[in-house]
């Protein structure tokens, strides 16, 4: 009961200061400059005293320091602005720029720079704990990889081998369900169990589709725990020992683990990897301090085998490891990560190949966040989820992020010259923001030094400004109820 209360004081705190920080902004935006100085450095001393006498949890304090890094950044359009604004004639044009900025200031704050303020502070102090954390020894339960295949013929037996080279010291199975593949998918997986006791294979009559091979392969899983993967993706030899200790906490159900490209051969799949790595060592590692994380990848992910069976996956959507994350947090087990168990993927390598992709994650996340609105509380405690707040935000901000970039011409033929001058400075300043926060993403992965990739983030901005454009289109199309074609497991589907 206690630890309810702590939680949902603390959730409480996260919430309420969302919106304190757009009063404080208003706020310090009337004020004199000096006077928002000393109300700044007030809120940082009440922060820190929050923090120490009331025994606040390193993710309450950090939100805390992140809005008012958030604050301090309300200062420079108070030294920035006038400097334009003197050197300008006043004008209609004028005047409009002055309401401009205002207006793209208070989004930028609170949607852009708020979020990266809290996590990039707050994943810095939690990677610290871990390292300095001795980890413990755990048990050595039973352990199923199950692999859903359909046509998977060219990464069948890679998958297998990976799977057989496991460094876990309990007893460990290999399920494949061959989802009615017409390649020689069976024929490979076959042979395979032939040579190794540990595989078994199913085989389906016909494609099902992904969501019931999964379900079989939970059936006749005999671990306690259970790890499902793409049949396309690679395990390293220590993925299950480094996910089990997580299962030492009762709460925990799932664990997520973590993605990597393997083809990283040209300019796409770098521009892929960067995004993987950030979304990972960044937004998934810090919804994981919490126990929330929203969305376990279906290319590693472990599991307690009894969720699985009393929690089917289904095909209400286009991407069922999403919303079988949220049907498990519903239960009301607690979702981790474990950063250092790697498996490899292989990501599209053209254009054509990765829009048919995140056409259907883009969508089946927003049908998945529609289909589970309740969500966007706990479900034990009735406050608020910042993290799905989040994600809804990221949704409805999607139009104003594409009409934003379109429009620059348009504001240029209205305000002038002055527009620029105003674009130049807020763009290098998002951009060093930007920047900073996706190399220090990059950073965390230490398996293979990755930071070369840093170079490539100016060409990662106008990659993730498309993602957005066809993000946009796909919230039309989910509104007006129009809805995707898709071609997934064999199967063409008409998602709604």
């Amino acid at each position: 009961m206690a630890q309810e209360k702590l939680f949902k004081r603390e959730a409480i705190t996260w919430f309420s200061w969302f919106f304190i920080l757009l009063i404080l902004s208003i706020i310090f935006s009337a004020l004199k400059f000096y006077l928002s100085v000393w109300v700044f450095l007030a809120l940082i001393l009440a922060t820190f005293f929050l923090h120490y006498f009331w025994n606040f949890s390193s993710p309450t304090f950090f939100l805390s320091a992140g809005v008012l890094i958030t604050i301090g950044f309300t200062f420079l359009p108070q030294i920035y602005d006038p400097l334009i604004m003197k050197t300008l004639t006043q004008g209609p044009g004028n005047l409009a720029l002055n309401g401009l900025i205002k207006a793209t200031w208070f989004i930028f704050i609170p949607f852009f720079l708020l979020p990266m303020a809290v996590m990039l502070p707050l994943a810095w102090y939690e990677r610290g704990k871990i390292r300095r954390a001795e980890r413990k020894i755990p048990g050595s339960p039973k352990v199923s990889l199950i692999f859903p295949a359909y046509n998977e013929e060219k990464f069948i037996h890679k998958t297998i081998e990976q799977g057989l080279k496991q460094d876990y010291k309990g007893e460990l199975e290999i399920v494949i369900i061959d989802d009615g593949s017409t390649d020689k998918t069976f024929e490979i997986v076959n042979e395979s169990a032939t040579r190794h006791s540990q595989v078994k294979v199913y085989k389906h009559d016909k494609n099902l589709g992904k969501p019931a091979a999964l379900n079989t392969g939970f059936e006749k899983a005999t671990g306690e725990i259970s790890i499902f993967c793409d049949s396309d993706s690679y395990l390293d030899s220590d993925l299950v020992s480094k996910m089990i200790p997580h299962f030492d906490d009762p709460k925990i159900g799932v664990v997520a683990g973590m993605i990597i490209i393997d083809n990283e051969i040209n300019l796409l799949t770098k521009l892929q990897q960067i995004e993987y790595l950030y979304n990972q060592e960044i937004i998934r590692f810090c919804q994981s301090t919490h126990g929330s994380v929203l969305i376990c990848p279906g290319a590693a992910t472990a599991v307690r085998t009894k969720i699985a069976r009393e929690i089917p996956s289904t095909d209400r959507t286009i991407t069922e490891d999403a919303d079988f994350t949220f049907e498990v947090a519903k239960a009301g087990w607690k979702i981790s990560q474990e950063p250092e168990a790697i498996s490899r993927t292989d990501a599209p390598e053209n254009w054509k190949e990765l829009l048919d992709q995140r056409k259907r994650w883009l969508y089946g996340v927003i049908q998945t966040i529609w289909i589970h609105k309740w969500a966007i509380f706990y479900k034990e405690t009735k406050v608020p989820n910042l993290w799905v707040w989040w994600a809804w935000i990221g949704y409805i901000t999607c139009p104003i992020t594409t009409f934003a970039v379109l429009a620059i011409p348009l504001f240029f033929w209205l305000i002038g010259t002055s527009y620029l001058i105003f674009l130049a400075f807020y763009s290098v300043l998002v951009g060093a923001i930007f920047v900073f926060a996706h190399w220090y993403g990059i950073r965390q992965y230490t398996h293979q030094k990755k930071t070369k990739l840093a170079f490539l983030l100016p060409v990662y901005m106008i990659y993730q400004y498309l993602l957005n454009v066809l993000l946009f289109y796909l919230l039309i199309a989910f509104i007006i109820r129009k809805g995707i074609i898709v071609h997934y497991g064999g199967r063409d589907i008409h998602a709604v």
